[in-house]
């Protein structure tokens, strides 16, 4: 029988040091996922100003009504580039000829950190969901039509077959219903393909820990009974292929492109996503996903059916488009518990109208829900307090038996009705809660550029005076000061670096998950001076064994 130490003896210690550090790295992995802002704002004024001109521009074309001939009307397919507008409150872009890809995609109801309308996209050689052949590389140019406001048609001529085209926009779900139909198959043609594409910029690391970004991007696929997920950055290099997609994303934290297979032909659908490595004097790297279509039967009709999304990670619009755009929020392994809090936070931000103040409540009740594991952990602490004078007397009289030594620490506990895992299990059980709060609070568009008070102007940047983490970092010290323990004055020192390491990872997290930690931990440092002053002065008979 193996030797059975104090829970807290120093392996455990050695084993609860490297949790941390296995959790510091599992943060910095983490904080490859939220953006970060290294300018100034920009004047009220100047704001103002920028948005009513924005807003004019857009509303004076969508005034505008442009018709270009119809392609059936033309003889020929012109290759120079031509463009016709969509504009709505929602989203706006140009639909170019050249694949009708997409142009100057912007979102109406989201501001960049650069306080322009955010933009989704990328100008390269591809379009997003420019259709193409497959086996060849030259563009393949449309004729335009607006059919009518939320409609349009192109047509395109290859060899003898024509190839049309056709959106239907539903601007309010940032959606687009694309079917693509071809004539006649000859054994030239072997399907089309599109294109979702995306800039990655260089990670601009302002945090103190080595590798400290937010920029990351990621791919996600969904293969109707599994999914994947890639992430990219500048420097990665990617080659994957998947066969029989029926969804996939390619976006950062918070905005996407997806596409949702609506195909009747179920072809054998494949992604490619490669980044190219980024030259020195490059401003970002490219993110290319190509969606195949190949022909798989010539003697039946060809027709492909898919939806392009275009926006942004709100939980509510991915599912009213497709539930499979879902996983394109990434909230991990306890994505279970993540939506029910990401309703709870919503819910409290309805109440209280600040998104800072919906986490301040939805912590609290957290930390409320919890007490009765926290009680049972002190309380646990408290009786192994009582019991560490006979524990290090068992030690020093059976050092020489450690099976005896094992033996009658089993006797002393069961004796004095101690379960030494009961101090730890409460911390065990909300490690779940734990992740999905910390994922929902980094990953939930909701907290995007969201104010909170004072100095913290935007809840999903990192806190530009690093206030917030210092107190986070404070209130952890007191609260493990406070907490009962039973180490030794070494092992007590060894903990005591804890509030500073997690400090220095939290300086370049973002502010909202910032304010989650402090607020825990003055909860903490509350709820742990209640409990001590309410316990009573002298300790409790303790039994000792023979």
């Amino acid at each position: 029988m193996q030797n059975k130490q104090n829970f807290l003896d120093p392996k455990t210690v050695l084993a609860i040091v490297l949790s941390a550090v296995v959790f510091m790295l599992y943060s910095s992995y983490l904080t490859k996922k939220y953006p970060q802002n290294t300018e100034q704002p920009i004047a009220n004024e100047e704001r103002t100003a920028e948005a009513k001109n924005e807003r004019e521009v857009i509303k004076a074309d969508s005034q505008k009504k442009i018709i270009a001939p119809t392609a059936e009307s033309q003889n020929s397919i012109s290759k120079v580039e031509q463009t016709l507008e969509f504009n709505s409150e929602v989203f706006s872009f140009k639909i170019s000829s050249k694949g009708m890809g997409l142009k100057d995609v912007k979102l109406g109801k989201y501001r960049d950190r650069e306080n322009k309308f955010k933009q989704i996209g990328f100008m390269s050689d591809q379009l997003p969901f420019e259709t193409s052949l497959i086996g060849r590389r030259e563009p393949l140019y449309f004729n335009l039509e607006q059919v009518s406001e939320k409609k349009f048609k192109g047509v395109a001529l290859y060899k003898g077959i024509k190839i049309t085209k056709v959106y239907n926009i539903e601007p309010t779900l940032y959606k687009i219903n694309v079917i693509v139909t071809v004539d006649k198959l000859v054994d030239s043609f072997d399907g089309i393909k599109t294109f979702i594409l995306s800039a990655v910029h260089k990670p601009e690391s302002t945090g103190f820990l080595p590798g400290s970004r937010f920029d990351l991007y990621q791919l996600f696929v969904s293969l109707g009974s599994s999914d994947d997920r890639e992430n990219i950055d500048s420097s990665t290099d990617l080659n994957e292929k998947y066969t029989r997609v029926s969804a996939a994303s390619l976006g950062d934290q918070y905005f996407t492109q997806a596409f949702v297979d609506r195909s009747k032909m179920l072809p054998d659908l494949s992604i490619v996503s490669s980044v190219y490595n980024r030259d020195a004097d490059d401003e970002y790297a490219k993110a290319l996903v190509t969606v195949n279509y190949p022909v798989i039967s010539r003697t039946q009709s060809y027709e492909v059916q898919y939806i392009s999304y275009l926006g942004p990670k709100v939980l509510e619009v991915l599912e009213a488009v497709d539930v499979q755009l879902l996983g394109a929020i990434d909230y991990g392994f306890f994505s279970f518990l993540a939506r029910p809090l990401l309703s709870l936070l919503k819910w409290f931000h309805a109440l209280a109208g600040n998104w800072g103040a919906a986490i301040v409540l939805l912590t609290i009740l957290v930390r409320f829900l919890m007490l009765p594991l926290h009680l049972v952990s002190h309380k646990s602490m408290k009786n192994m307090q009582k019991v560490g004078p006979l524990l290090k007397e068992l030690k020093a009289k059976y050092k020489d038996d450690p099976q005896m030594q094992n033996q009658k620490m089993i006797e002393l506990y069961k004796t004095n009705k101690i379960n030494p895992l009961s101090g730890c299990l409460p911390m065990l059980l909300q490690i779940p809660v734990f992740f999905a709060l910390y994922q929902v609070i980094g990953q939930s568009i909701e907290l995007y550029q969201a104010p909170f008070a004072l100095w913290v102007g935007d809840l999903s940047l990192s806190d530009p005076y690093y206030v917030l983490p210092i107190l986070m970092g404070i209130t952890m010290f007191f609260q493990m000061k406070m907490t009962p323990s039973t180490m030794d004055p070494t092992q007590a020192k060894i903990m005591m670096f804890m509030p500073i390491m997690f400090t220095f990872i939290m300086l370049s997290l973002p502010s909202g998950l910032t304010l989650y930690f402090f607020i825990s931990g003055l909860f903490g440092i509350i709820q742990q001076y209640l409990m001590r002053d309410r316990s009573p002065q002298a300790t409790a008979q303790v039994v000792t064994t023979n």
